[in-house]
């Protein structure tokens, strides 16, 4: 069976599950909270077209050399986080609540294979806040921010801020460029 056959057949598999209402989510919580492990399985197997439907919105954009049924693996491991979490208490959707746990889920799957130097998570993580309040003061400000403003909306020092500019422009060095011969002679010495 080829890979295109699976994701077909899974994703057949799951138009046939209906999508749960608000109170057949919320009766599902409070099961789960009393330790029923079934009404846990049923909030994760109403919820899995949402998984789909969410990566494919996020990698629409994202042109990702990893495979598309690895995405929504990554996405699922978010949604059984998200549904061992999830309270009714705050009168939000699970679907709502299970969203960033499956968008993290799955850029964290993309920043481990995507990239050829594999920066740390909270290193990426800080470099997306940054580029989006830089973004967002442009758009306020009307022009670049300097990297003074950008650090003291950010609450990080200038340092920081430099830091993470620097990991976005730095580009990979191949060995062959390296002149070896005079590292050699240095070594010698």
């Amino acid at each position: 069976m080829s890979r295109n056959d699976f994701l077909t057949d899974y994703l057949q598999s799951l138009y046939g599950i209906p999508v749960l209402s608000t109170q057949d989510e919320y009766a599902l919580a409070t099961r789960i909270q009393a330790g029923d492990e079934g009404a846990l399985e049923d909030l994760i197997k109403h919820n899995l077209r949402f998984v789909v439907y969410t990566v494919r919105k996020l990698t629409a954009w994202n042109h990702s050399r990893v495979p598309q049924e690895d995405l929504i693996g990554l996405g699922n491991e978010g949604l059984f986080k998200a549904a061992r979490q999830w309270s009714p208490t705050n009168n939000a959707k699970f679907a709502t609540f299970a969203k960033g746990f499956i968008l993290r889920g799955v850029e964290r799957g993309l920043d481990n294979t995507e990239n050829l130097i594999r920066i740390p998570i909270k290193v990426r993580e800080e470099i997306r806040k940054m580029t989006y309040t830089e973004r967002a003061l442009t758009q306020t400000l009307g022009r670049v921010p300097s990297v003074q403003e950008l650090a003291t909306v950010l609450g990080k020092s200038i340092k920081r801020v430099n830091q993470l500019k620097f990991y976005l422009i730095q580009e990979p060095a191949s060995l062959d460029t390296l002149n070896l011969d005079k590292l050699e002679e240095e070594n010698d010495e």
